[in-house]
């Protein structure tokens, strides 16, 4: 995903929260929905951070759960594969926007937290 309008641009390396991100499910593992490789459950992932004309290079979550099922959604329907949403953990904001209207945030490292069971 890339953001399609940038409403901040930053380098708050101390800032935390949670988000959502939109994961390819191959072999039983997480692949990177465009950079590809597998995105280990449990484990801080750092983001290379070659640079961009517009905007910091991260890892893209949305802010809403809601916002990351449309995405979900839409992969579901027109790509080849098995999709999944999964929360995960953030530090340190790059950049927020928007794709397709749905607010996203880029982030420096994130953590794939384990999928909750229940309610």
């Amino acid at each position: 995903m890339c953001l399609t309008e940038v409403t901040l641009t930053t380098r708050d390396r101390k800032q935390e929260g949670f988000g959502w991100k939109v994961f390819e499910v191959v072999n039983k593992k997480f692949k990177g929905e465009y950079y590809g490789g597998i995105r280990k459950e449990g484990v801080w992932l750092k983001s290379k951070d070659d640079g961009s004309e517009d905007y910091p290079l991260g890892f893209h979550l949305y802010q809403t759960r809601r916002e990351a099922r449309h995405w979900l959604s839409y992969c579901n329907r027109h790509r080849d594969g098995k999709y999944i949403v999964r929360k995960a953990k953030f530090r340190g904001i790059l950049a927020e926007g928007r794709d397709n209207c749905r607010r996203v945030i880029v982030v420096k490292e994130m953590l794939i937290l384990p999928q909750q069971t229940g309610g």
